[in-house]
């Protein structure tokens, strides 16, 4: 679990939809072409949808691909222990998916928010909401989504100094990822 946890937690799933969905917006507005989606019959958030969809279809594919790979490859020297462990596969699925999801939305609505600088925003609320608050002991860390997707890995750390934060079912921290992503969407 601590190899999913660092290098794909961590860094990779907040990582790659930053940089597939921040500036979705911003390159329209760039470009000039985002007059040319506005005259189209579709509407502004069918548009917004359309390109969240794609940008999570290329960002989920590459995160549950190298969760497979991070798997397979864990297993090389003994596969049989590849089938046995599926519900460490799953777990790493469903952090990707979710995590995917989850960082997507966010950053494509700081982008469609502050066009001039797309970046800021998610990086603003990345660091303050999962950074800071997944680091401050007790209850405060359930308010950020790294601890929830360390929950669902099952590689959360419970008590942070002498502060012990309480025990959340990995369903129920599914459930808060999905909600935030839906308001953020």
């Amino acid at each position: 679990l601590k190899l999913f946890d660092v290098p794909f937690r961590r860094l990779l799933v907040p990582l790659l939809p930053f940089l597939t969905c921040a500036t979705a917006i911003s390159e329209e507005v760039d470009g000039r072409t985002l007059v040319y989606l506005d005259l189209r019959p579709a509407s502004r958030s069918a548009v917004l949808l359309g390109k969240y969809l794609a940008a999570m279809l290329v960002t989920g594919s590459i995160l549950c691909g190298s969760v497979v790979l991070l798997h397979v490859g864990a297993y090389v020297t003994d596969p049989s222990g590849i089938f046995e462990e599926w519900e460490i596969l799953a777990r790493g699925l469903a952090v990707g998916a979710l995590g995917g999801a989850y960082y997507g939305a966010l950053t494509l609505l700081s982008g469609a928010l502050l066009v001039e600088v797309p970046y800021l925003l998610s990086l603003l609320f990345f660091v303050v909401f999962d950074l800071f608050l997944g680091w401050l002991p007790g209850v405060v860390r359930l308010a950020s989504v790294g601890y929830h997707l360390a929950n669902l890995l099952g590689t959360a750390e419970r008590v942070v100094l002498v502060f012990e934060t309480p025990e959340v079912s990995m369903w129920l921290s599914a459930a808060v990822i999905g909600i935030l992503t839906a308001g953020f969407v």
